[in-house]
């Protein structure tokens, strides 16, 4: 697959992240093979962000997988621990907006059950343990709030707790 730059400004929902984007301490913001979507256009536009590398064909955004497309929203997830969990180590307050929307991205998934227990099983090797937890739990709490037929507002609270049930580890010193 060919990559090109493009204008932020002529980005469009559907389009495929070419490579990682950056925040200024270095974490990874958004994945390489993301799609993006309006939300996540908006918050490159707002970090300021003039140019990204996107795979340049139609035809080849279309060739994602929905495994595939599961596997990259649960590595944004990811991040989205991580950068929560740096922002509280570092003094700032939650960020209720992001926790929401990595919450909401949770709960679209809720029909998926092969591909979350397909990925909750592959990502335990991951290097990042404390964030991949996180998410992992939060998968499995959705899956168990499911099964026991709670209705969205109980389902969204029960997924919301678990991604951040580890959050007094972002405060802990790192020596320990």
């Amino acid at each position: 697959m060919k990559k090109v730059f493009i204008s932020v400004r002529d980005c469009r929902p559907g389009m495929k992240i070419a490579e990682d984007i950056f925040n200024d301490y270095g974490a990874v913001i958004i994945a390489d093979g993301t799609i993006l979507d309006e939300h996540i256009i908006g918050r490159i536009t707002d970090l300021g962000f003039t140019r990204i590398r996107i795979y340049d064909t139609e035809e080849d955004i279309n060739k994602v997988s929905g495994s595939d497309l599961f596997r990259t929203q649960y590595i944004e997830n990811v991040n989205s621990v991580k950068s929560i969990l740096h922002d509280i180590s570092s003094g700032k307050e939650i960020d209720a907006e992001r926790v929401d929307y990595a919450t909401s991205s949770i709960l679209s998934k809720i029909n998926e059950n092969r591909e979350i227990v397909s990925c909750i099983s592959e990502m335990r090797a991951a290097g990042e343990y404390l964030y991949t937890h996180s998410i992992n739990v939060a998968l499995l709490s959705m899956l168990l709030g499911k099964w026991l037929k709670y209705d969205y507002s109980k389902l969204k609270s029960l997924v919301t707790s678990a991604f951040l049930h580890d959050i007094g580890k972002s405060k802990v010193p790192r020596k320990y």
